[in-house]
């Protein structure tokens, strides 16, 4: 079973991906998890461990472990990719005592955690719902983020084109297509927060009007989140649960 990047992996994995990309980090992302997770109810507990699948250069995991050691927690964190370059500069980066990276494939990778994180890696793959199977022996709760690009601004603006363009993306989601993938793979979905509601992406450094439709977004997708969903699109972070 095929759970590498599609047609585009060369463009991922042999280095053109990761041109504008050094050196980066998702802190946002690190707030919206634990956004997430409050809101699902669950918490993190003093021991856990975690694996990311396309960890890519560390840009989620480095971040992460720096909250986690803050707050007094004993998480062993793996990281994995299929891109040698990224995995190699993940090594050199920060934290990287606090991780264990390795370029593998999910089928390769035997650990068992706690946790599986799946951060914007699904609509690069050849086929969704086998790779979302495949996650499922590693660990009983999956983080899954997953850009939103069907939406009425989407379709009018012709962005899931510019997205397989840009960052060859093969598969555009609905949120209503996104809960069919994942509950086809066998896990229920305890919480669904969009990113765009959480207050974590009000601290990205933008220009004056991204920043306010940032902050129109934020109170569209607090007041009717699925409208929103399906007007603008945006993205989201899935707590699920395996069956």
């Amino acid at each position: 079973m095929n759970t590498s990047p599609s047609g585009a992996s060369r463009h991922y994995s042999e280095g053109d991906y990761w041109q504008g990309r050094k050196g980066a980090l998702s802190t946002y992302k690190v707030d919206a998890l634990y956004e997430a997770l409050a809101a699902a109810k669950m918490s993190l507990p003093a021991e856990f461990s975690a694996v990311e699948i396309g960890c890519g250069n560390g840009a989620f995991l480095i971040p992460w472990a720096e909250r986690l050691r803050k707050d007094g927690h004993n998480a062993r964190l793996f990281g994995i990719d299929i891109a040698p370059n990224a995995i190699a500069e993940a090594k050199e980066r920060p934290s990287a005592s606090d991780i264990t990276y390795a370029v593998s494939s999910v089928a390769d990778f035997k650990e068992k955690c706690d946790f599986i994180i799946v951060m914007d890696v699904v609509e690069h793959v050849d086929a969704p719902n086998q790779f979302l199977e495949s996650c499922k022996p590693i660990a009983p709760v999956l983080l899954l983020h997953l850009p939103i690009e069907q939406s009425l601004l989407h379709i009018l603006t012709r962005r899931p084109s510019d997205s397989y363009r840009r960052f060859r993306h093969i598969h555009f989601y609905s949120l209503e297509t996104a809960q069919i993938l994942i509950n086809g793979a066998g896990y229920k979905i305890r919480h669904i927060a969009f990113t765009g509601a959480s207050h974590a992406i009000l601290t990205i450094e933008a220009t004056f009007m991204r920043r306010l439709l940032r902050v129109l977004r934020f109170y569209a997708y607090r007041i009717s989140p699925a409208t929103a969903a399906f007007l603008g699109g945006g993205s989201a972070l899935f707590v699920c649960e395996r069956i």
